[in-house]
């Protein structure tokens, strides 16, 4: 018997913009995870799936996140893996790379250089430096010691910049860089989000060829490229689309990916 596994991208992928109506009684656009969704998870646990979580995002990050999105708390996930390189499975950390200080430094430079936004994505929380309008010295050294404390204290797996990495002032780093419309994902040396797959599946002992993984952006390429079978949102990007099994045609694209794999007879456990 086989245990089919789902990861699932979080921002874009799970989450979806509605219309909510706001307490004073103004309409607002709002990333919520919506109950279609929701549903379509609890299913697909039922009939046996082990439930993913596979973000950009860092642990950090991903607290603000249980707190904004109720349902997210309640999926009954399995594991995840955090800025492609935090794993949680079973409420245990079983792999973690961090960034050093020296990479870390590189693309705090870069910032400074390009007059970005930096943000610093910690295991603890999610920090963000503006050094648009920044040009004391003195300012920006006390910027640097204080990120080198958070080093010791919320360690750094991932970073990002606004706008997206001009590589005619990238530094000479090791670090994955995934240029997105308008800001950069920057994952340690050696990772991104397929790699943190198969680690992980190597790490609980999964087949990679029972996976599946729902994306809708860039940086989740690698995944489906890792993965035997995607499941792309409605509004990816055709590159995305061209490695996918199933595209979704409407707003909700991973209850329609779940039900679809459903109907395709994928159940849970394979004789």
């Amino acid at each position: 018997m086989k245990t089919r596994n789902l990861f699932f991208d979080f921002d874009g992928t799970l989450t979806v913009i509605e219309n909510i109506v706001t307490s004073d009684g103004k309409q607002t656009a709002k990333p919520i995870i919506p109950q279609e969704n929701f549903d379509a998870l609890l299913e697909a646990k039922e009939r046996g799936y082990q439930l993913f979580l596979c973000t950009g995002r860092a642990k950090g990050s991903l607290k603000n996140a249980f707190v904004r999105y109720p349902l997210l708390k309640d999926i009954p996930w399995d594991g995840m893996i955090c800025g492609a390189s935090d794993m949680w499975y079973h409420g245990n950390r079983i792999a973690i790379t961090y960034f050093s200080e020296e990479e870390c430094m590189k693309w705090i430079d870069y910032s400074v250089k390009t007059k970005s936004e930096f943000h610093y994505n910690g295991t603890e929380s999610w920090e963000n430096i503006s050094f648009q309008m920044m040009d004391d010295e003195n300012e920006i050294e006390a910027i640097k010691a204080q990120v080198r404390e958070w080093l010791v204290t919320n360690p750094m797996t991932n970073c990002a910049v606004v706008p997206a990495v001009d590589f005619k002032f990238a530094p000479n780093s090791r670090a994955t860089v995934i240029n997105m419309p308008t800001y950069s994902d920057i994952f340690a040396e050696g990772c991104n989000k397929g790699s943190a797959i198969q680690k992980f599946c190597n790490l609980i002992g999964v087949p990679i060829e029972q996976t599946v993984c729902f994306g809708d952006s860039g940086n989740d390429i690698e995944m489906f490229r890792t993965c035997p079978t995607s499941v792309c949102m409605a509004n990816s990007p055709e590159e995305l689309k061209a490695l996918s099994a199933f595209v979704a045609k409407g707003k909700y694209g991973v209850a329609e990916g779940i039900r679809w794999l459903l109907d395709q007879e994928i159940t849970a456990f394979d004789s």
